[in-house]
């Protein structure tokens, strides 16, 4: 028998791809947790498909919610008044973060946690610090993600801070040229061993970074919101079905369900992948855990503007059933020609709308 079986009119194997949408199928067909449209179902939905969110991300958010930390440095940045701390909460190594605010603030202002996404200059570029960064300058100017930076100049106090295996957390030997170092595939693998996917990981440290702004001066306690763009999307997604404290949540991207990407043949990165997740809840089933919290949804368009919005579907008959529709906003950015870009001014509208700046007296 030869040994390439094709030549000889021997069988022909499906690519690997081919051979997973079988599995995925039946993990879809069998999904244990989809969001509920009734009232009546929602509380026990929500009970057990946040326990199952937490236990496949691998993410204690009671420890995550008791950091300590340190202010390394403050100094002025484009008028805003900046801070530089030190951050661990239990179980973890310390992580950096920049704070900004107004230079003259009062108690009660409203305060976001800013996750970049798979970016250069990760927690630099949503500061607007990363122009002084190998490209920088380009990567803000592609993708106008400098939101941490533009909501503290609208009176917004805000925390960014750098992704595990980003800036200056990030791996040996990383890779060249990619954004901020990147998480290598060898630190990924190894938190998934301990148990905590490397989503779960960096949803954790937003967790705590909204303790962080919640025990901050210039920052009403229950005013913090989070905000995230492209893989931050996921990560802010998560952060908020788990962090009850978080009040409004900001997503910006191609917000889809991950069923259909695995049935067309798709794949997401290591870095976004829950392994088995999709057994029992859907990202967009998930979204439904932040009702009836304020959300919204810059929804990137790329063809078909239908199926974008039919994604987030679940979420919305969720938010309607509780009588929260109006809490789920939805903008529609369809860029011609398409931009992948973040969704800054409909998203700092929004913000400034559900949670004012305190007038100056």
């Amino acid at each position: 028998m030869s040994e390439t079986g094709a030549a000889t009119g021997g069988p022909k194997f499906a690519p690997a791809l081919e051979q997973v949408k079988p599995w995925a199928r039946d993990m879809v067909d069998g999904q244990t947790l989809r969001a509920p449209s009734d009232a009546r179902s929602i509380a026990a939905w929500r009970r057990k498909a946040r326990r199952q969110v937490m236990t496949s991300l691998g993410v204690d958010p009671a420890a995550a919610a008791r950091p300590e930390w340190d202010v390394l440095q403050t100094w002025t940045h484009r008028g805003l008044r900046a801070s530089r701390l030190s951050v661990a909460a239990p179980g973890d190594l310390p992580w950096e973060a920049i704070v900004l605010e107004p230079p003259v603030a009062g108690p009660n202002h409203p305060a976001w946690v800013c996750i970049h996404g798979h970016v250069f200059g990760a927690m630099s570029s949503t500061t607007g610090l990363a122009v002084n960064e190998p490209g920088g300058a380009e990567s803000l100017a592609r993708f106008e993600d400098d939101y941490a930076f533009r909501l503290a100049e609208r009176g917004h106090v805000t925390i960014a801070f750098h992704g595990p295996g980003f800036g200056n957390r990030a791996d040996p030997g990383a890779t060249p040229n990619a954004p901020a170092g990147s998480p290598q595939d060898g630190t990924l693998v190894q938190a998934m061993a301990t148990g905590r996917t490397y989503i779960g990981w960096f949803a954790a440290n937003a967790i705590s970074a909204v303790s962080v702004l919640q025990a901050w001066p210039t920052v009403g306690r229950r005013r913090v919101g989070i905000v995230g763009f492209r893989s931050g999307a996921g990560v802010a997604l998560y952060a908020g079905a788990m962090d009850r404290r978080i009040r409004a949540v900001a997503l910006s991207g191609r917000i889809g369900n991950r069923q259909n990407r695995l049935l067309e043949g798709g794949a997401t990165g290591l870095h976004a992948t829950v392994p088995g997740l999709l057994r029992y809840v859907d990202n967009t089933d998930a979204l439904g855990l932040i009702a009836p919290r304020l959300l919204f949804v810059n929804q990137e368009v790329r063809n078909d503007a239908d199926a974008a919005l039919a994604a987030l579907s679940p979420a919305r008959r969720l938010y309607e059933a509780l009588g929260a529709g109006k809490r789920f906003s939805v903008h529609v950015d369809a860029p011609n020609p398409p931009r992948h870009r973040f969704g800054g001014e409909a998203m700092y509208r929004w913000a400034e709308q559900v949670m004012p700046v305190p007038r100056k007296r």
